[in-house]
């Protein structure tokens, strides 16, 4: 039936030749197709048969068994809320053994608000019993008077037994003049709730604070096995620590102004003015005030500092002046939104228009100067932030030109002019 069988199962060519079937197909599709053979039957195999694989299907139930007094902790939120509660149990269960035994009741059962006393009690008996969950064999090693083994996970903390009956952490810390629960903190197992709530109450007690912080405290009364781990996963969860430590979102910041990033122009073409100071000047008898105002260039960051006699708009116009005199007249200002530039910018307007009635100043005059004000409180929108950083470095500088950073300096033009000679901009 099937022609490849021809080729496939080693004929010779003369064999191959004489079959017609070769060449011109099975005979059968020459016929009529009521003559084709019919399609056998597919035999129905019964499940039994050994090359069957049997599908295996394996079911696992798991029981996980919970301590009714683990879910009675659970329903607590606060570790402080726990230690009341325990401590009501326990004075009811005084009172219990008072009245079963006939006794007269001590006046502490019928007090209307819990002591200090029970609260440390209660504490107690609550880490006896984790202890006595998770720890029992290390505490039967204890009383037994042997160590701990190698693979227990207290093994390194050299646990004791104090005279409650609380496994705690040894050490030598023995002679220490501190309390005796701060030399011998009680252990804590790890991944219970009650050490999250523990946890949680020292990190809020603290005002929220940070993880050593909260460990510190901590381990002056109860040391919590793997405590990172859980302070670190409660500063994760507190809502109140994740709104005001969270990052805050920064501004991305624009595209630089042209005059930052313009090359092939001569310094000091795109300037940026602050001032700083001031500086004590011994004037006869009297101390006067004396400012620098200093000149970048927005393109290669050079400077040149002046000397202002007051923050008057008059003498930052002679600064401007001088500056003009040795650099050259800049094509562009920016500065920040001061009163002393607001008033600078007016004056060289209407100086401009008064030079520009005489014809010596009508070649100055071709070359106007755009001064450009930064926002109100945006001193970065002129694409420099180092400004402040240079008048710092200027200062000292001057300070230390200065007879070596007196108290009362006389600060002339003398110092500003040898400071343009030094590096400034390197330093």
């Amino acid at each position: 039936m099937n022609i490849a069988d021809d080729a496939s199962r080693g004929l010779d060519a003369d064999e191959i030749l004489h079959r017609d079937q070769w060449i011109h197909g099975p005979s059968f599709l020459w016929q009529e197709e009521h003559r084709w053979p019919v399609m056998p039957e597919i035999l129905q195999v019964s499940e039994s048969s050994l090359e069957i694989k049997n599908t295996v299907e394996s079911f696992v139930q798991v029981n996980t068994t919970v301590c009714g007094m683990d879910r009675l902790l659970e329903r607590f939120s606060s570790w402080l809320k726990l230690k009341k509660a325990t401590a009501w149990l326990l004075r009811f269960k005084q009172w219990l053994l008072q009245r079963s035994k006939g006794t007269e009741f001590t006046s502490a059962v019928y007090q209307k608000h819990l002591t200090v006393q029970e609260l440390k009690t209660a504490e107690v008996q609550l880490v006896k019993y984790l202890q006595r969950c998770h720890f029992h064999e290390e505490i039967d090693c204890r009383k037994r008077g042997e160590q701990v083994k190698k693979s227990s996970p207290l093994y390194k903390l050299d646990p004791v037994l104090n005279c409650l009956g609380v496994l705690c952490v040894g050490g030598r810390l023995g002679n220490a003049p501190i309390p005796e629960e701060s030399k011998h903190p009680m252990i804590i197992p790890k991944n219970h709730y009650v050490g999250v709530l523990i946890s949680s109450h020292y990190h809020e007690v603290l005002g929220h604070s940070g993880r050593e912080h909260v460990l510190s405290h901590m381990r002056q009364k109860l040391w919590l096995i793997n405590a990172r781990t859980t302070i670190n996963k409660i500063l994760r969860k507190c809502v109140h620590c994740r709104r005001h430590q969270g990052i805050q979102s920064s501004q991305q910041m624009a595209t630089l102004p042209k005059e930052r990033v313009t090359p092939h122009k001569p310094p000091f073409t795109y300037v940026g003015v602050d001032c700083f100071g001031p500086f004590l000047v011994k004037r006869g008898r009297s101390l006067v005030k004396r400012y620098g105002c200093l000149f970048t260039c927005l393109t290669v960051r050079a400077i040149h500092i002046e000397k202002l006699d007051s923050m008057e708009t008059d003498s930052f116009i002679n600064a401007l002046t001088r500056f003009e005199a040795r650099r050259g007249k800049p094509e562009i200002i920016r500065s920040d939104n001061g009163t002393n530039f607001k008033g600078a910018n007016q004056e060289l307007k209407q100086a401009i228009r008064e030079l520009d009635q005489s014809k010596i100043y009508n070649s100055m005059l071709d070359r106007d100067i755009q001064w450009i004000f930064n926002p109100p409180t945006a001193s970065h929108m002129g694409g420099v932030r180092g400004k402040g950083r240079f008048a710092r470095c200027a200062k000292f500088c001057l300070l230390y030109l200065a007879n070596r950073m007196a108290s009362v300096m006389k600060v002339s033009i003398h110092y500003f002019v040898k400071l343009n000679l030094s590096s400034i901009a390197g330093q």
